[in-house]
């Protein structure tokens, strides 16, 4: 495949892959922006799970740190009130590296196929955990498929999925060694860009306790849509981090309700807060079986 060079070729190229009925994903098309109107999304949460300093230390089993929104975490709140509002979103425009990773997460995906004979991957759309208010999009849902070996057959990256029946997977396409480094080689905590965003789809998924985290590395040009090395870890699901977004979006929620019905935005913050009791409720309102 040739050197990719401007926007234009590299749209040329990513009208080339898969549609969804041709077994390509179920992601960015009109209803799946639709189903995501007015809902918390996985890759958003990490604004809506922005905290003040006051509770930045605390742990998250800490009612106040749930009620402590930052600015960014109201924002996010705000927009997702006006798109109820207004029944609509406001179109944003995807720039190089949204397109870069349209195209590579398809490509992405035929490499770990590669890497996992036998491994499968079922595409999933928007994923609600809770009804009318929260999901997540993630890239597939992965299946090892390893049948019985002798340890001896085993190859190294074997061993971690024995015992694994299917996880969710996100894909994160790297378009400098930066990038690389800051996904793959960091700690996955808190602090990791995709931190919130991949719990939230293991959250969402049904019988999900595991995440697949896969960096694909870039070529020699950033402009090349070839994936020659694939970085991959799995993520276990951490269930005090999803109670607490679980309550946030509960909270969020709330806010919303009440702006609403009329009440100034930030009026309706200081009594969404006030007179949430999420924390006691949480964990009855999951859709996820």
């Amino acid at each position: 495949m040739g050197y990719i060079t401007d926007m234009q070729a590299i749209k040329d190229v990513f009208e080339e892959l898969p549609t969804k009925e041709q077994g390509g994903g179920l992601q960015n098309d009109e209803k799946w922006k639709n189903d995501r109107k007015g809902r918390f999304t996985g890759s958003n949460m990490h604004k809506l799970m922005g905290v003040g300093r006051a509770t930045a230390k605390k742990e998250w089993d800490r009612p106040e740190k749930i009620i402590d929104l930052n600015e960014t975490a109201k924002k996010y709140i705000y927009e997702k009130a006006k798109e109820r509002q207004r029944d609509r979103v406001i179109k944003s425009y995807i720039g190089y590296n949204g397109t870069y990773g349209e195209i590579c997460e398809a490509l992405t995906k035929e490499k770990l196929i590669e890497k996992h004979p036998g491994a499968e991957i079922k595409e999933h759309g928007f994923v609600e955990f809770i009804k009318g208010v929260a999901g997540a999009s993630p890239d597939g849902e992965f299946f090892p498929n390893l049948t019985p070996k002798k340890l001896s057959e085993l190859k190294p990256h074997d061993t971690d999925f024995m015992k694994i029946e299917s996880m969710a997977l996100e894909i994160k396409s790297a378009v400098g060694t930066d990038a690389i480094y800051l996904k793959y080689e960091k700690p996955f905590i808190e602090k990791h860009p995709d931190f919130w965003q991949v719990q939230t789809e293991i959250l969402a998924l049904p019988g999900a306790d595991k995440c697949l985290f896969v960096v694909a590395e870039p070529s020699t040009d950033k402009y090349l849509p070839e994936i020659e090395y694939i970085n991959e870890k799995i993520i276990d699901a951490s269930p005090l981090h999803q109670n607490a977004i679980i309550q946030r979006c509960m909270l969020g929620n709330d806010i919303i309700k009440l702006y609403l019905q009329g009440v100034n935005f930030e009026e309706a913050v200081v009594r969404g807060c006030s007179e949430f009791k999420g924390w006691i409720k949480a964990p009855e309102i999951i859709t996820k079986t």
